[in-house]
């Protein structure tokens, strides 16, 4: 009897951890597409875009007048971070996300107080 409830109980704390986040597989399919942000930082104007298409991705932006020099690379979905690889070997940066899993829905965070939308890059966004 004592085995069985061991069992039981061992079985329910397994369940209860992988129900926590959505798999890779998930979080790269609602991944894909471009991601945009705008936000002030030190009095300066920025945007950033990610865009995602498979297991790559391109960044790029404004800063202030100046274009953020374009990025290119590879990610990963570790956890509850997307891990970005760029080409050039430097280190990039991680982004934070949250999934939904009934929804299939992601946000995307660069920081706690900078979140993306899903949406476009255009003449409006970058500025």
């Amino acid at each position: 009897m004592k085995k069985i409830l061991a069992l039981m109980l061992v079985s329910a704390m397994s369940l209860t951890l992988t129900a926590c986040g959505g798999n890779s597989d998930d979080v790269r399919d609602a991944l894909q597409g471009t991601w945009v942000a705008q936000w002030t930082f030190m009095g300066n104007k920025i945007s950033r875009y990610y865009t995602f298409k498979g297991d790559s991705y391109t960044t790029g932006g404004r800063r202030a007048s100046n274009d953020i020099e374009p990025e290119t690379g590879t990610f990963e979905v570790k956890g509850d971070t997307i891990h970005l690889i760029p080409d050039d070997g430097t280190d990039g940066n991680d982004l934070d996300y949250t999934y939904n899993k009934s929804s299939g829905t992601i946000t995307l965070w660069w920081s706690d107080d900078v979140q993306f939308e899903k949406g476009t890059v255009n003449v409006n966004i970058i500025y």
